[in-house]
């Protein structure tokens, strides 16, 4: 017995997997760039940078671990941030599109009665009046 995705992802599943492709594509353009990523704690020589994107976070705030873009001291090309916004745009759309997919099955998707029955009574009303909008 093999595994076979529902009909109605079936449909999609060529559209998510060029979005995917697509995806990978950018990240796979970001190979020479003139910015890099230090994290926090890093004191080398080569983290002693402008730190513009972003304020330094502490530790103990949300997201610390996510690393601090850095920029040289004379800041991108005007190339680099033509390119930069292209891809950015680009991944936008490629977000859009994911949502715009999933928003669609997700719409046509049966909801079973155990669900309702699960829910709280106001929330299965505000449920049924969002059918009928």
């Amino acid at each position: 017995m093999a595994t076979r995705p529902r009909s109605d992802l079936y449909i999609n599943l060529p559209a998510l997997e060029k979005l995917d492709a697509m995806l990978l594509e950018i990240l796979e353009s970001f190979e020479k760039t003139e910015f890099w990523y230090v994290d926090d704690g890093d004191r080398s020589p080569s983290a002693n940078i402008s730190r513009s994107f972003r304020r330094v976070l502490k530790r103990n705030e949300e997201k610390w671990w996510r690393p601090i873009p850095c920029l040289p001291s004379y800041g991108l090309t005007a190339k680099s941030r033509k390119d930069l916004k292209q891809k950015r745009d680009c991944a936008n759309q490629i977000h859009k599109a994911a949502m715009a997919i999933n928003n669609g099955i997700l719409a046509e998707m049966d909801v079973p009665d155990s669900f309702f029955a699960t829910l709280p009574k106001v929330y299965m009303y505000i449920f049924i009046l969002l059918q009928f909008i």
